[in-house]
């Protein structure tokens, strides 16, 4: 998962800062490995009782991070983001570090943010679309899972619309899925307690095709997301 860069022109760094961004950068290399379930859970265990980080102070960290790591400063975007966070944390902040996916061409990409932008990317705001975000802590925050009728998302699932329909990640497995503006409609039926039979008696007279493989269809689309985590029956 990375979006490669050119090689920047490399900064000299203090000896202190360049010390402390090699550290990070030791730090956030295991981390790449973890599960996305995992990574956010450390990295909101990380976040505690930092301030928000500004754009500066977060360009800065970034900065030293692309200086001290050649990977880093080319494709390694998810040690590249960890990172900086990290070495945010060490300077008493944390920015907004966020995990995103986009589906045409599909593409996964990890970065920062602070001020609302996302920091010193090649890229246009939108380009990928967050499926994880650990902000700077905020008091009285809470978590919300998604339920409702037969079907609910897992709670290791997360999703989010994009312009061709949405994609799903499993923060357990690490695994993405795509949907159609078609399998979303349908998932969003699903998820709102309608049978695959309700769904699958629209579907067929949406698009006029046979209700049997309309019904074939959907419960094939059900039982893939099932299979794969991002489903699970109430």
């Amino acid at each position: 998962m990375s979006t490669p860069y050119a090689p920047p022109e490399r900064v000299r760094l203090a000896p202190r800062t360049r010390l402390s961004a090699l550290a990070a950068v030791a730090v956030a290399a295991p981390l790449t490995r973890l599960p996305p379930k995992v990574l956010r859970a450390v990295l909101a265990l990380a976040s505690r009782g930092a301030r928000a980080a500004t754009a500066a102070q977060a360009s800065a960290a970034r900065e030293a991070v692309v200086a001290s790591s050649l990977r880093c400063a080319v494709n390694g975007c998810l040690q590249r983001s960890i990172a900086t966070a990290l070495l945010c944390r060490a300077r008493g902040t944390w920015p907004t570090w966020r995990l995103g996916a986009r589906t045409t061409p599909f593409g996964a990409h990890a970065w920062v943010e602070a001020e609302g932008r996302m920091i010193d990317e090649p890229l246009p705001d939108g380009y990928y679309v967050p499926l994880i975000t650990v902000g700077p802590p905020t008091p009285g925050s809470t978590c919300r899972e998604r339920t409702a009728g037969i079907l609910r998302l897992h709670h290791d699932a997360l999703s989010a619309e994009t312009d061709d329909g949405a994609v799903l990640l499993n923060q357990r497995t690490g695994d993405y899925w795509q949907l159609n503006h078609t399998g979303v409609d349908t998932l969003r039926r699903l998820l709102s307690g309608q049978t695959p039979d309700d769904a699958a008696e629209h579907y067929a007279a949406h698009y006029d095709i046979d209700p049997a493989l309309a019904h074939r269809d959907i419960l094939a689309m059900t039982d893939r997301l099932l299979d794969a985590g991002f489903l699970t029956r109430t």
